[in-house]
């Protein structure tokens, strides 16, 4: 049974509308569940007061680069707080949306 679901786009501002028909659709079909959504800092702010997200996490690579940047303890110690959060989380379905598609991974 699917009741805790992952969306993963830790991207930006476009990106992050392009994915809420799909929000939609999860709690039509899936009333109860649980949604988690993974983003950057800077987007954080357009997720957290949607009644359809549960619970927002928000570091992206760039987030970490910078992290790093300032400190390497500080962005080891972000890092592994995000990957605890998640997995703490045990969702059962994760839904990833890249900036990038498929075809254009195998054309590099």
């Amino acid at each position: 049974m699917i009741n805790r679901i992952l969306i993963i786009n830790p991207f930006g501002i476009g990106d992050v509308l392009f994915t809420t028909p799909v929000i939609r659709a999860l709690k039509e079909v899936y009333p109860e569940c649980f949604i988690g959504y993974w983003c950057n800092l800077r987007v954080k702010p357009l997720l957290e007061n949607n009644s359809k997200i549960n619970k927002v996490f928000a570091l992206s690579r760039g987030d970490i680069k910078k992290l790093y940047k300032e400190s390497f303890f500080k962005g080891f110690l972000n890092s592994l707080k995000l990957v605890l959060a998640l997995k703490k989380e045990r969702f059962n379905l994760c839904l990833d949306f890249p900036l990038t598609t498929a075809t254009d991974y195998w054309l590099r």
